[in-house]
């Protein structure tokens, strides 16, 4: 079973918003927040490119779940500020990595010796987390 989650949201005033130390959003800039999330369970196979050559089996209550929230700030140029880009001032947008989640749980997953020699890994009863 797998999902994957958009969301997005206008914040509020930056005075009335406090959900991120974005500079943008305390100077009074259009802000959103952006959410992603992608959850994978009930799976018995799994393939990491960077670990694995093939499918490795693993049980069914392994879970995989990602995403982040970012907030988005569309700042528009004060006649202070204004530089002259392409015959006139350009908005800037400002991205802020709010949150990150990155939860691997694998249970039931043996790897076998690498060739390098180190020591065969078996995690039959307790899970394995990698990050």
């Amino acid at each position: 079973h797998r999902t994957i989650a958009y969301s997005l949201r206008r914040l509020p005033a930056a005075t009335e918003c406090g959900l991120c130390a974005t500079p943008a959003c305390a100077s009074g800039a259009v802000c959103w927040e952006v959410q992603t999330s992608f959850a994978a369970e009930g799976f018995n196979e799994l393939f990491e490119v960077a670990v694995s050559e093939a499918p490795e089996p693993c049980l069914p209550s392994s879970y995989v779940r990602r995403g982040c929230t970012v907030h988005v700030s569309l700042i528009q140029p004060k006649p202070s500020d204004i530089v002259a880009v392409n015959g006139g001032a350009q908005p800037r947008l400002d991205i802020d990595v709010v949150a990150v989640v990155d939860d691997v749980v694998l249970y039931g997953l043996q790897r076998e010796a690498s060739p390098q020699g180190n020591a065969a890994e078996s995690e039959a009863a307790s899970p394995a987390e990698s990050a």
